[in-house]
């Protein structure tokens, strides 16, 4: 089990689009149920938890009357 990632290392216009070539990397993960159980409760958590308070400094609560 793993990851790929993949970072453009060189981009080109091809035809009107925007071609990019890349190597892909492979990172291996180590399974651990335990732990993938419990960051899947902390999202879960977040994501049912109370909306945190408005703030007139906070850039990102304009958006809360928009969904």
């Amino acid at each position: 089990m793993g990851v790929v990632s993949i970072n453009p290392e060189g981009m080109k216009l091809v035809d009107g689009k925007i071609v990019f070539t890349t190597t892909p990397k492979y990172h291996p993960v180590e399974e651990n149920m335990d732990s993938f159980y419990k960051l899947i409760e902390e999202i879960s958590e977040v994501l049912n938890g109370d909306l945190p308070a408005v703030s007139e400094t906070c850039s990102l609560c304009v958006y809360r009357g928009k969904f």
